[in-house]
């Protein structure tokens, strides 16, 4: 709320730091963060989410009215082929040989 009700970036920091004095928060800046992260997924998910979805279905309509349009686009890699290609990432995953 203090982003999208505040008039420049000096009225934001102000504000932050009214909140932080305010709550009596001792580690601030990562409590902000998280309010922030939030804040911004759930907006991803209200705006860029949907239209990502979209034009999922629109993709996925097109293909089963004709399953030749697949061949327009790339395979996508299988882990097992990228994970042998990835000495330290088959490491951590349990995929080394």
């Amino acid at each position: 709320m203090i982003e999208k009700s505040s008039r420049d970036e000096n009225e934001i920091l102000r504000r932050k730091a009214e909140l932080v004095h305010y709550m009596g928060w001792r580690s601030a800046e990562r409590t902000l963060k998280a309010y922030e992260h939030v804040a911004r997924d759930a907006h991803f998910v209200a705006t860029t989410l949907a239209t990502v979805h979209a034009a999922m279905k629109k993709r996925e309509d097109a293909i089963k009215k004709d399953p030749a349009a697949l061949s327009r686009y790339q395979p996508v890699e299988s882990p097992a082929t990228v994970r042998r290609e990835d000495p330290e990432l088959a490491l951590l995953t349990g995929m080394h040989q």
